[in-house]
């Protein structure tokens, strides 16, 4: 039997599920979730870092305006904070010296520099003569992502929202003003439905004959290391290289690295390639003086993005309610309270309240219809 609401949100990640529970506050919404449980995928599989270092504007923007909420204790859970200080570290062989000179001008007051004895005073496990110096952003922060999804999934059961689980949507179209969608879990049916579907969001607009983006899916690997000494690694910052070639970052009594490798690949259940472990571990022995006792596990996820890298959400203007949500890559977590309620005010009609950002700026940057626009 057709089951019927307000809204559809199909895929049960962070960006759909903060969206549903904004919109379950006034509407009647259902999410359909391909995989057996929420945040599979990319939401799952992130080392979440909030940072204000962004290439765009508008995603330091909505970074600020999430804040507030990823600040707050929540009595959804536990009242326990979602944040903890960590810091971020942006570390420059001589060669690099340039783009961090670049990259600091950029932050504006953001980033503070740090000379070679700060630097090794910080991190003394890097190997002698490696840096020619480095940017820290001190107020950047770990995100505990499976207690923010739990936020947001108690919060959208609270207000009656239906989260249906092993259900891939199979078939949609749009028929009598509604759209109608066939899935694993049955028919259903709404005014609106909501793509957040992530890697498959493309997929998804197809079906519904929605022209696609051009949304790439970026494999990312990373390992979870034991390194001996591990509780001296414990307070240092992320450390990232200045060109993306690999990060650091200590958690729970391990070590996650990365090669901060960026390969297209088609969504599903990515795995790891042995040779970007292998490089991974050759650059992270090439600038610190660590012993690697065991890797105790590799994995690998995926980050969409758009040809631009900027998130997408807004209407598509060749189909009626039809709504996207996608493409947030590497700022998704950080931006979904800010994001969720910018999306559910433009479903809603209603006006959306983010204090600070410059909302008019931020609908043209992240509209669908940039595509289109620039096509012309």
């Amino acid at each position: 039997m057709q089951k019927s609401y307000d809204v559809l949100v199909v895929g049960a990640g962070i960006a759909g599920l903060s969206l549903a529970a904004a919109l379950s506050e006034t509407a009647r919404v259902a999410v359909l979730e391909r995989e057996a449980g929420p945040g599979r995928h990319a939401s799952g599989r992130a080392a979440a870092l909030l940072r204000l270092l962004h290439s765009h504007d508008e995603l330091r923007g909505l970074t600020e305006a999430s804040l507030p909420f990823l600040m707050d204790r929540h009595p959804e859970i536990d009242g326990a904070p979602l944040l903890k200080s960590r810091g971020l570290l942006l570390l420059a062989r001589e060669d690099q010296l340039p783009l961090m000179s670049h990259v600091e001008t950029r932050a504006r007051g953001l980033l503070r520099r740090l000379d070679r004895q700060d630097l090794l005073t910080l991190v003394p496990q890097l190997r002698y003569g490696y840096a020619g110096g480095a940017l820290i952003e001190e107020g950047a922060r770990d995100i505990d992502v499976p207690r923010l999804m739990e936020v947001f999934r108690r919060r959208f059961a609270a207000h009656g929202g239906d989260l249906y689980c092993s259900a891939e949507v199979s078939d949609m179209w749009r028929q009598d003003g509604l759209w109608r969608v066939q899935s694993a879990a049955g028919p259903f049916s709404a005014p609106v439905v909501v793509n957040a579907a992530g890697a498959w969001a493309d997929g998804l607009a197809r079906m519904a004959g929605v022209a696609p983006i051009g949304i790439d899916a970026l494999r990312r690997t990373v390992l979870e290391v034991e390194v001996r000494e591990a509780e001296r690694l414990a307070e240092l910052p992320m450390i990232v290289d200045m060109d993306m070639h690999f990060y650091l970052k200590p958690e729970g009594g391990m070590v996650l690295l990365s090669p901060a490798d960026e390969t297209s690949a088609k969504p599903g259940d990515v795995v790891h390639e042995d040779l970007d472990v292998t490089l991974c571990l050759d650059r992270i022995r090439a600038c610190f003086d660590l012993e690697i006792l065991d890797v105790k596990r590799v994995w690998a996820g995926l980050r969409s993005y758009a040809p631009d890298r900027m998130p997408v959400l807004g209407f598509d203007a060749g189909r009626p309610g039809f709504y996207w949500l996608a493409a947030q890559g590497s700022s998704g977590i950080q931006t979904a309270p800010a994001a969720a309620r910018f999306a559910a005010a433009q479903i809603t009609g209603s006006a959306a309240v983010l204090p600070g950002a410059d909302l008019q700026q931020l609908e043209r940057r992240v509209s669908p219809a940039r595509f289109a626009e620039a096509a012309l």
